[in-house]
């Protein structure tokens, strides 16, 4: 009885894989397709490509900081622009960040660069330079740096703000001392990561962000009292 089920299931598999063969292929080629909803279609690329890691761009540290930005692993992929234009729309809300030399703008707002951004339905970039887009759980379909172009879609993991909170989506900003890699990239990185993973645990822990000017300069601090 339990052999005959096997067959007849096996069988019912077989079937469908012949009267699909486009999934057959994505399947062989190891290329899943993306989920419902999950999805970010790029609109405008100019000067665009999809870098699978920081070791494939130019500016490797620009690229790893647009990961830890949006709480992405270091090694994740971004987008590299170079000096071009990116529109990125979205069906669902997605955490991103842009670093280098660029004009942002999110859900028709000016943004900031070298911050994180919740984006809900688009991401607009001017890039005056080299400047990288990253994508909370992005996935890179290649190993190595490919030209986007218009109509692309990429596939994303079902994150968007994941809850984070909108005091840690605050306090995810590169501070100016961390905003060069200073001829090494990696090790610049790392402080990064180690900055970012002392600041969420003191948010979570309840730190209050104070704003304070100092010779006509403001500065921002997080405070955690301690009882």
């Amino acid at each position: 009885m339990r052999l005959r089920k096997f067959v007849q299931g096996f069988l019912a598999g077989f079937r469908h894989l012949l009267m699909n063969p486009s999934t057959t292929l994505k399947y062989h080629m190891g290329r899943q397709p993306p989920q419902p909803g999950m999805t970010i279609v790029i609109r405008v690329a100019e000067k665009a490509f999809l870098s699978p890691a920081p070791s494939a761009s130019l500016d490797r540290y620009a690229h790893a900081a647009a990961n830890l930005l949006c709480l992405n692993p270091l090694m994740s992929p971004a987008i590299e622009l170079r000096g071009g234009e990116l529109l990125v729309e979205t069906s669902h809300p997605v955490l991103a960040a842009v670093t280098g030399p660029a004009a942002v703008a999110v859900d028709g707002r000016k943004a900031g660069t070298w911050s994180a951004l919740y984006v809900e339905r688009s991401l607009s970039v001017f890039a005056e330079g080299r400047a990288y887009v990253s994508v909370r759980g992005l996935r890179a379909p290649a190993e190595r740096k490919v030209p986007l172009s218009s109509g692309v879609e990429l596939s994303t993991e079902p994150n968007g703000q994941n809850g984070v909170s909108g005091r840690l989506l605050a306090a995810l900003k590169v501070p100016p001392s961390l905003l060069s890699d200073n001829g090494d990239w990696l090790q610049a990185a790392h402080r990064l990561q180690r900055y970012f993973e002392l600041l969420t645990d003191i948010v979570q822990k309840g730190a209050e962000l104070v704003r304070v000017s100092i010779g006509g300069v403001e500065y921002e601090a997080w405070v955690l009292e301690v009882s």
